[in-house]
């Protein structure tokens, strides 16, 4: 973990993490699990920042869904959440029709 990563977490939670565990298994982004509870990612290459700014666009669309325990434990399924290539295409394109299938499509496979 580089000094600046760890800066750039620490402003981010308003404190010092308790633990950092780095997996390094992602094509695009190196991946930080942080305290067991956040997952921070960085790019590893040009390029991808558009994707996370999107995904961060995304997030507080799907963020006012009820998400209970259950329904958390099943969407560690990746391969259930095909739709959301749509909702993250319909996005990028401002096409609300794209993202609203999508969110449907997520939350109908889970």
């Amino acid at each position: 973990m580089t000094t600046d990563r760890r800066r750039l977490i620490e402003d981010a939670l308003g404190r010092s993490p308790r633990t950092i565990r780095e997996i390094d298994v992602g094509y695009d982004f190196e991946v930080a699990i942080v305290d067991d509870d956040w997952v921070f990612r960085f790019p590893r290459r040009g390029g991808v920042e558009e994707a996370l700014e999107l995904e961060i666009a995304l997030l507080p669309v799907i963020g006012d869904w009820e998400v209970d325990t259950d329904l958390r434990r099943r969407g560690r399924f990746y391969h259930r959440l095909a739709p959301w290539y749509e909702a993250h295409y319909g996005l990028f394109t401002n096409q609300p029709a794209h993202t609203e299938r999508g969110l449907a499509g997520i939350a109908d496979r889970l």
